[in-house]
């Protein structure tokens, strides 16, 4: 489930400027006691695509995450998890762009040795107040299942970060707390 919750947070709205492709922009996040950051770390083609390559470190632990901007939306197209690599044989549609309120969108995305379906919807933009500040952002809901188990996440990104700055995930929240862009 840890993979899961990375995974959807990794993205933001396209429609400003979102997914940052400079190398070093970061954004620091809370989960609890435990401090989460995400760093772009480059570019790299995959499958033919320019991707955006973003690092998250959670305490020791480092995954990757390969990310093309297309004019559908953003879409994952490799993962590194556990030092294991996984080029998604088809782009899994995390963010559906142009963001409109009401849109509908499925992915599947693998998470270690299984694959989650997800379901996500547009529910529009609203004011969120987190550590790093206050932000006009649009909400995302999602629903996935993986291990014959059901869950339900919300997320919020912002223009202004370019990225997520809210995440509830069953009882757990991730917060924005700094970011560099």
């Amino acid at each position: 489930m840890k993979i899961a919750f990375l995974v959807l947070f990794l993205f933001g709205n396209a429609q400003g400027d979102f997914l940052p492709t400079k190398r070093g922009t970061r954004w620091e996040y809370r989960v609890g006691s435990v401090a989460v950051v995400m760093t772009v770390v480059g570019m790299e083609k995959v499958g033919g695509a320019s991707c955006v390559v973003v690092e998250t470190t959670r305490g020791r632990k480092k995954e990757r995450s390969w990310i093309q901007n297309s004019r559908g939306g953003l879409q994952i197209r490799r993962m590194m998890s556990g030092g294991r690599v996984n080029n998604l044989g088809s782009p899994a549609l995390i963010l559906k762009l142009p963001l409109k309120r009401g849109d509908t969108w499925k992915a599947r995305i693998p998470i270690l040795n299984e694959v989650a379906e997800y379901s996500y919807r547009n529910m529009g933009q609203e004011k969120v107040k987190v550590v790093a500040g206050e932000f006009t952002a649009w909400k995302i809901q999602a629903t996935y299942q993986v291990s014959g188990s059901r869950f339900s996440q919300v997320s919020w990104y912002s223009a202004k970060t370019g990225w997520l700055v809210k995440q509830t995930t069953g009882g757990q929240k991730m917060e924005l707390t700094r970011y560099s862009r």
